[in-house]
């Protein structure tokens, strides 16, 4: 989802500055940036002991919404420093790259049992 979510960002930086593609270049995005977050109820509870998983599991969640909230102002300031939508997507695209780095780092927990 990562990869999609670089590689639409990628598309919506090189399309033609029409409205059609515009439009066609922010659906695959949106597509791929709200699925990253499929992988997020599966694998984040593996990480945490049984006595505060769903504890642990929550405060990510509402840390995220909290760290976000205030992406949309910051992306209308580069929207209008940037000079349009193209270079604001592409400057954005940055935080999938920072998370593929974070997704490296963070443990596999595939055939392990959870954490007592």
């Amino acid at each position: 989802m990562f990869v999609g979510a670089i590689v639409s960002g990628l598309l919506a930086y090189l399309a033609p500055q029409t409205l059609s593609m515009a439009l066609a270049s922010v659906f695959f995005l949106g597509v791929f940036t709200l699925g990253t977050f499929s992988w997020m109820p599966i694998y984040l509870p593996e990480l945490f002991q049984t006595r505060i998983r769903s504890t642990a599991s929550g405060l990510i969640f509402n840390l995220v919404r909290l760290i976000s909230f205030p992406l949309p102002i910051l992306s209308a300031f580069l929207f209008s420093a940037l000079g349009g939508y193209q270079l604001t997507v592409l400057s954005l695209t940055l935080l999938y790259v920072i998370a593929i780095v974070a997704l490296t780092i963070l443990p596999e927990t595939k055939g392990q049992p959870l954490p007592n």
